[in-house]
This record gives structure tokens, C-alpha cells and sequence, in this order.
């Protein structure tokens, strides 16, 4: 130590501290007082193994146990300004090829005016560390070089750049940064290119969609002028044939006037498979343009716009809602969530966009089994017939199907109901499903004090018209529900999904359907359903297969079973009327199900139970006068049976449709049928039965509803 009493300094210092964490050494001069105040040092720090600092810094570091650094610097101090100079180091240990840093600080209390420079070259670039979310299974070779570079004026920013390298990989990124602080004012342009995009997926251990190329760009401007919770944004993404942009204004928490916009587009829909699940078809290429908006009034509104090869849809939602105090949590919310919105659409055809399901062979006995179910009247069946043979059969293969109830039991969950007020509504000038082609279609679904409804209409319908309406009220338990739906006119042959099977009839039908119910799951509803269901159709056809509108009906299941067709073919119907009464879940008829094809008549009486899915029809073919038939082809009743999931045909075990037998509907029917016993029995093919039958189901619907009680019972006893 030398100097004076007013100037005082050390000269020749040098200072050695160890530990076991590392080294630190010091040497130069160092003066303390007075004209001999200015500094000349030299300083180095070895540190072995930098996971040893843990207990210094919140960033963990056990990744990088093994690694070493050595570095250092040159301490000045002149004029009363610190400055480093000459700041440099290196990186050692597995897995580092390359590591080292430079810089420079001309004044320590100004950070804006220092630079650094960093290059690594790694053998795996997940060794620097699984905190950042990089993988350590897969090797992925790679350089990476960072640096800084500051300005001694005050208002310059920094200049700032990363490039990033590996076999596959690259990454640019460059701009200026105001500041180092979260908020500053900032422009950076950013560029990543993968030749396989599952490599970066082993990097990062992630399940990344993507397969082949990807590109990114994004570009991040802020302007604290303007507004400094603000981040401008552009991104443009290329991968799988998709081409994405995005651009607007974010800021976080959300804030009236941040807006994004945003627009996709590819050559096919297909290319969205890892997206999209399910099937789809190629109907063209896809363009889609959307805009987000924050409103005042914590309101959101997104418009958007879509085309599909020649489909489109456009619309706009509103939403209102507190949705940081939903996301944080921070208060009790009284408001409810409020969504308005309303879709267009000048052409919807789902056929293009959808493939046709997966045809099943249809459940449908052949003639043959039929016959050897239901034993000619006045007949015993012998042993050793084909009876027990078909029976054993059937249960083969109901074993194979599902044995799981048609309607839940699981309870509705409408809570949410009381928190949400819903107003959409979607139009369509034409609107195609397999089902059928729709022109001027409305729809709507409305919310509001626990009510939610349903409503569709159509002002053409495959020829003629529809309406929808269904409601289900939660204000209290158990909840009640209302459904109406008509079809009427409805031509088979505008049916899209069956247009080419070339029907030379044009004839229609109409389809009504009045029903409600209580209850707090679809059990329940359709256990305590009331109504009506009324099915007509004249000089028309139902297909045995591929449309499932139809073939699902009980309609299709009677015809399929008494008279089989090939899956492509068609049950030419020349009439046909199916009513029903509904009361407490039980859907019953009472001789108002008559059909008439061109070569028979049926006559159909029964029921089915939705309480507990089970239900049983009676069939009473006629050949029809004239058509060159045997009488005695048509001498059986058949009795259907089974399940609504799983219909069969029964035996006659108690002989109750025998032609001998007063069947038990007519016994309860307190004189409301119109079809006397004696006439089901021996009726004639050519009896007008769809206007009798007709007849029957108006006197049905004004009966007594404990009569429908009764048939059920007196039926499945």
C-alpha cells in the first residue's frame, strides 16, 4: 500500500479466493483516495461446475451439472466512470464442442451502452437444460449464437440477434429492444425453417401435427408512444400444404382496440387430417378469413368467412362476458354469458364434404326364416322344425350386438343454462344432406331464464317443407320438454342420397310428430312422453338401406321384415299410414298402421314401450286381388318382438294369432276400432285400408289414454 495521506492507493494487489463452489482472483492496481482513485484490475473466475450456484439464483440449473466456466475481465475506473473491458469467457464439459462469450461495458451504471456475444456448438443442444423444455433422449447436434450490442446514447435501442443451426433446423431472429424491461419498446422479426417438423417434436418432446416441411415468421412491434401493454403481431406458418397468416394488435389482459386477423388456406381439406378427425372428402380447395375484435363493454365479435370448393358460410358472433374475471377468478359473477351471432350460407352441401356412411347388411330375416317363426294359422308346429333352429340363431346374433339401453338414464346436466344467454341463427339459401335438399332454410337456437329452444323451417324440403321445434325448460325439476316436427310432401325422389336410383314414382310423405315430457335424463323424458305420431305416404318408396332417416323408423323395420329386400332395392309402397298415441311412454296403435304395396296388404296392430324399450307388432299380410298370388302365400301372422334396439320375430307360444283367437287389443278397445276383429282377419287385399286406418288414428287421439295403458298390458302379458 502506498501514498500520501490525502492520495492513497495498492499497488501490485492480488487477491486469491477459493471455495467450494470456484476461484475468484483479482490483480492490478487500486486506488482509494484522492488523485489516486482510478483502477487498473484484472479479474478471473473459474467456477467447475455451475449447478453450484444454485443457492444464488432462482433459475435452476441442475442441467448443467458438469459444466465449467472460466472468465474474465478488465476493471477500469477513470474520471470517476467504471467501465469493463475485455469480457470474455468459456464454456467446458460434456457435450459442449464450442463455447465462449465477449463483451464489453463501457459505464457499469449504464447498461444501454454495454455488448455481448455468445457461441455455442453443442453435441446436443438439450444439454442446455430440460427447464427449457428440450429434450435429452434424442440427440440433435446444433450452434447457437446470440449477441447484444448497446449504444452509449440514451434514446438508442439495442441491436439484438440470435441464429440458431442444426441438420435440419434454423432459426433468425433479429430487432431492437428500447430496453431489457417487459415493457419497452421492441421490434423483432423472427424466421424458423424445419425440413421435418418431427424434429423439432424430438427437440421439444411434443406431439406436434405436422408432417414435412415447416416455415414460420413472425414480426412483434411495440410502441410505448402508442400504447405499451400493446404487442403489434404478424405471423405467416407454412406446413402440409397450409398456408396461414395472422395479424392485429394483442395485449394481455385484453383491452378495448385489440383486434386479430386472421386467414388460412389449402389445396384440400384432407391436409387438415391431423386437425380435423374423422373422414372427409375433397371437395376443393378451403379458404378461411376471420376477424376478432375487443368491443367496449367487455364485449368480444368475431367475423368470419369461409369457402369449400363450392360451399361457403359466412357469419358473425358477439360475445359478452367478463372473461378475465372468468379466467382469474377475481369476483362473484352476476352477469350472465351472452352470445349473439348469425350464420349465412348461399350453398351447404354436406354429401361433398362428408363421405356416405359405412353401409351394414341390413337386419332383415330372410322369407324363409320367417315363415318357420311364424307357423300358418291352425297349424301346431312340429319338432324338429326350423323354429328352434331360427330362434338359436337370433340369439347368436344378438350376442353380437349392443346391449346397451337405447335412451341414457345419465342425468342432464343443465346448470349452465342459468348462466348463459344464447341468440343464433343460421340461414341458407341451399342446404344438402343425404337426408334432404333444403332451399330458404332457417334455423335458430335461443337461451335465455334457463330455456333453451330450437327452431328450423324450411321453405322447400325435397319437395316439400319442415319445421323443428323443440324446447326443454331447467327453471325447476323434474324439467319438461316439448318436440314438434312436421314434414310435409316430402318426394322420395329429390332424396339426395338416393337421386340416382332413377324411381319412376313421384309420389310423397308427411311425417308429424307431437310429443313432451319430464324428466331429468332422456330416459326419464321419453318414459313420461305424451303426444302423437302420424307417418303417410302415397305412391312413394322407402329404401331398404342407406337411409337411415327412413330405415331406422319402425316404418322401415316392418316392412324389412315382411318383406326382405336387397340392400339396394326399394319397398314400393302404394299407401301407407302409421299412427300412433303416446302416453306415459307407451307409443301405441289400435288398427291405425295399414300398408299397401302391389302385390300385398298389410295390416299391422302393436306398440312399442319407450320405458322399457321392448315392443311387439302384429302382421297380417293379404295378397291383393288380382295379383296372381296364392291365397295361402299370406295365411301367417307374424309377431314382432324383441327390442327397439334389437328387434326379432317371436313365436306364437300362446297361440293368440291364430285367426281363431279374438286378438286382446279388440277386447280393450271400448268399440273405437273401425277394423273389426272378423276384418283383420279376413280382410280383402283391396280394402282402402290407409283411409280406414287413417280414420282409426283420429278416433285414436281423442280416446281415452288409460285405453293405451291397457292394450299395452293386455299385449305383453
Amino acid at each position: 500500500m502506498t501514498g500520501t495521506k490525502r492520495d492513497l492507493s495498492i499497488d501490485g494487489l492480488t487477491v486469491d479466493a477459493r471455495n467450494n463452489i470456484g476461484r475468484v482472483g483479482v490483480s492490478g492496481a487500486f486506488g482509494l483516495t484522492g488523485t489516486q482513485s482510478d483502477q487498473d484490475l484484472s479479474m478471473e473466475v473459474m467456477i467447475p461446475d455451475l449447478s453450484k450456484l444454485q443457492p444464488f439464483v432462482s433459475y435452476p440449473l441442475a442441467d448443467y451439472a458438469g459444466i465449467r466456466l472460466n472468465a474474465g475481465a478488465e476493471v477500469k475506473r477513470e474520471n470517476g466512470r467504471v467501465r469493463l473491458n475485455h469480457i470474455s469467457g468459456i464454456l467446458s464439459g460434456k457435450g459442449i464442442r464450442v463455447g465462449r462469450f465477449s463483451g464489453q461495458l463501457p459505464d457499469v451504471k449504464n447498461l444501454r451502452s454495454g455488448s455481448l456475444a455468445v457461441d455455442l456448438e453443442m453435441d446436443h443442444l438439450g444439454r442446455l437444460g430440460q427447464s427449457l423444455g428440450l429434450s435429452s433422449d434424442t440427440l440433435v447436434p446444433g450452434r447457437l449464437s446470440i449477441s447484444v450490442t448497446g449504444s452509449s446514447k440514451e434514446d438508442a435501442p439495442f441491436l439484438v440477434r440470435v441464429d440458431g443451426q442444426t441438420d435440419s433446423m434454423e432459426l433468425s431472429v433479429s430487432g431492437k429492444l428500447t430496453s431489457l424491461d417487459a415493457t419497452s419498446d421492441l421490434e423483432l422479426k423472427s424466421r424458423f425453417t424445419v425440413t421435418d417438423a418431427q424434429d423439432l417434436a424430438n427437440l421439444f418432446p411434443i406431439d406436434l401435427p405436422i408432417d414435412g416441411p415447416l416455415k414460420i415468421q413472425i414480426g412483434i412491434v411495440r410502441d410505448k408512444k402508442i400504447d405499451s401493454k400493446s404487442l403489434e403481431t404478424d405471423i405467416q406458418v407454412e406446413a402440409n400444404e397450409i398456408r396461414a397468416t395472422a395479424d392485429g394488435r394483442l395485449s394481455w389482459p385484453l383491452q378495448v382496440g385489440s383486434y386479430l386477423n386472421a386467414h388460412i388456406e389449402t389445396s384440400s381439406l384432407k391436409n387438415l387430417d391431423h386437425w380435423l378427425p374423422g373422414d372427409y372428402l375433397d371437395p376443393g380447395p378451403l379458404s378461411i378469413d376471420g376477424k376478432f375484435v375487443f368491443l367496449p363493454s367487455d364485449q368480444h365479435q368475431a367475423d368470419f368467412s369461409a369457402r369449400l370448393g363450392n360451399n361457403d358460410l359466412t357469419g358473425t358472433v358477439r360475445v359478452k362476458a367478463d372473461l378475465l374475471d372468468r379466467f382469474y377468478g377475481q369476483k362473484e359473477l352476476v352477469t350472465p354469458f351472452a352470445l349473439t351471432g348469425s350464420f349465412q350460407s348461399s350453398r351447404l352441401n354436406l354429401m361433398e364434404i362428408f363421405p356416405p356412411p359405412v353401409k351394414k347388411e341390413p337386419a332383415v330375416t330372410p322369407r324363409k326364416e320367417i315363415e318357420a317363426a311364424a307357423p300358418a294359422s291352425g297349424t301346431n308346429p312340429k319338432k324338429g322344425n326350423s323354429v328352434e333352429g331360427s330362434m338359436q340363431k337370433q340369439r347368436t346374433d344378438r350376442k353380437k350386438e349392443s346391449k346397451a339401453p337405447l335412451f341414457s338414464a345419465e342425468p342432464f346436466v343443465l346448470d349452465w343454462l342459468d348462466s348463459v344467454n344464447v341468440d343464433l341463427e343460421f340461414e341458407a339459401a341451399e342446404f344438402i344432406s343425404r337426408s334432404a335438399r333444403s332451399e330458404n332454410l332457417n334455423a335458430a337456437i335461443n337461451i335465455k331464464d334457463k330455456v333453451l329452444r330450437i327452431q328450423a323451417d324450411s321453405g322447400e324440403f325435397s319437395g316439400g317443407s319442415f319445421v323443428f321445434d323443440f324446447q326443454i325448460d331447467s327453471q325447476s325439476k323434474p324439467y319438461k320438454s316439448n318436440l314438434k316436427f312436421e314434414i310435409n310432401d316430402l318426394v322420395m325422389n329429390e332424396v339426395p342420397s338416393i337421386q340416382d336410383a332413377n324411381l319412376p314414382l313421384q309420389g310423397s310423405l308427411d311425417f308429424e310428430a307431437k310429443l313432451s315430457g319430464e324428466g331429468e335424463s332422456v330416459k326419464e323424458m321419453v318414459s313420461t312422453a305424451r303426444g302423437t305420431i302420424l307417418a303417410s305416404g302415397e305412391k312413394t318408396y322407402f329404401p331398404s338401406g342407406g337411409f337411415s332417416f327412413l330405415t331406422q323408423s319402425i316404418l322401415g323395420t316392418i316392412l324389412g321384415f315382411v318383406n326382405p329386400k336387397e340392400k339396394d332395392e326399394f319397398h314400393q309402397v302404394d299407401c301407407g299410414v302409421i299412427g300412433f298415441k303416446v302416453v306415459d311412454g307407451i307409443v301405441m296403435s289400435q288398427d291405425s298402421i295399414a300398408l299397401q304395396t302391389e302385390d300385398v296388404t298389410f295390416l299391422i296392430r302393436g306398440g312399442f314401450s319407450l320405458v322399457d324399450e321392448s315392443l311387439v307388432f302384429v302382421i297380417r299380410p293379404k295378397a291383393r286381388k288380382g295379383v296372381g298370388l296364392s291365397p295361402s302365400t299370406f295365411t301367417n301372422f307374424y309377431r314382432l318382438g324383441g327390442t327397439l334396439r334389437n328387434p326379432k320375430l317371436e313365436p306364437d307360444a300362446t297361440g293368440v294369432l291364430k285367426t281363431s283367437v279374438t286378438w286382446a287389443l279388440a277386447a280393450v278397445s271400448g268399440g273405437l276400432t273401425l277394423i273389426p276383429q272378423a276384418f283383420f282377419d279376413k280382410f280383402m287385399g283391396n280394402y282402402d285400408v290407409c283411409a280406414i286406418a287413417d280414420q282409426n288414428y283420429k278416433t285414436l287421439i281423442e280416446s281415452d289414454d288409460a285405453n293405451v295403458q291397457k292394450t299395452w298390458s293386455k299385449l305383453t302379458r
